[in-house]
């Protein structure tokens, strides 16, 4: 969706580099690197990817709680 059909790098590629990153460090020092490296690499990417889902079943809840609340509605009358 992005575009960068040149830049696409897989799992082992995330796997090497982080590996790498992660020799002499502390736990929060790992931890603060993991989170830093994967928003950099995969952040947006999965932004991007996870926003046709999240419109999809927004609406698919929206709808299903608007039928709920009017069959509620109609209940109680």
């Amino acid at each position: 969706m992005r575009g960068r059909w040149d830049d696409i790098a897989g799992f082992d590629a995330f796997a090497k580099m982080s590996g790498q990153m992660f020799i002499h460090e502390s736990l929060l020092q790992r931890i603060t690197t993991f989170a830093q490296l994967a928003f950099e690499n995969m952040g947006i990417s999965l932004l991007v990817g996870s926003l046709p889902y999240a419109l999809f079943f927004a609406w698919v809840g929206y709808v299903l709680s608007l039928k709920f609340i009017l069959r509620h509605k109609k209940a109680d009358l």
